[in-house]
């Protein structure tokens, strides 16, 4: 077994490379496979397709340059939100997506805010915890819970009765 390593360390010049994660076996960068939709990522969550972390990367920066005016203003995120529905926690949980919807989140009416927490709770509201959790998703909820606490008295009753209808679906 010495005799392997000594004639290893003589191939490669007498030193040897210590390699990092994500790095082969040369050297180099590992690629990184991406873009399948519903691909497993770190500790086997789902990861963002490709082309939606393109389109919210896009979003983040439209909503950069700002809006003509509130007409203009709502009709955007009303869009954005659309794309969102159905996939709010994988789009809270990815670095791309958590960036923009902590953006939009203050730009939302409060029933909007509502409707994105009712969604990242899930169907019995157990997802919230795994979504304010993770790295990326936390910082989504926190911005919603911002939202809560800014317009306090009529947003929880909205948010209430957006959860109780989430619900009430769910188990029908």
């Amino acid at each position: 077994m010495l005799a392997n390593t000594e004639d290893r360390m003589s191939q490669k010049g007498g030193v040897t490379k210590r390699r990092h994660t994500g790095e082969d076996e040369e050297g180099g960068e590992k690629k990184r496979r991406g873009g399948a939709k519903g691909e497993q990522g770190d500790g086997g969550r789902k990861l963002l397709d490709a082309l939606s972390v393109g389109y919210f990367r896009r979003v983040g920066e439209r909503l950069g340059e700002g809006f003509a005016d509130s007409e203009e203003r709502e009709m955007f995120v009303e869009n954005v939100l659309t794309e969102v529905k159905g996939k709010a926690a994988v789009v809270a949980m990815d670095r791309t997506g958590s960036f923009t919807l902590q953006r939009l989140l203050p730009l939302c009416k409060p029933d909007q805010v509502a409707e994105v927490l009712a969604e990242l709770g899930g169907e019995s509201g157990s997802e919230l915890k795994a979504v304010s959790c993770d790295q990326c998703g936390g910082h989504v909820v926190e911005s919603a819970v911002r939202q809560i606490s800014s317009k306090s008295c009529h947003f929880r009753s909205v948010v209430e009765q957006s959860f109780v209808a989430t619900r009430k679906h769910g188990t029908s």
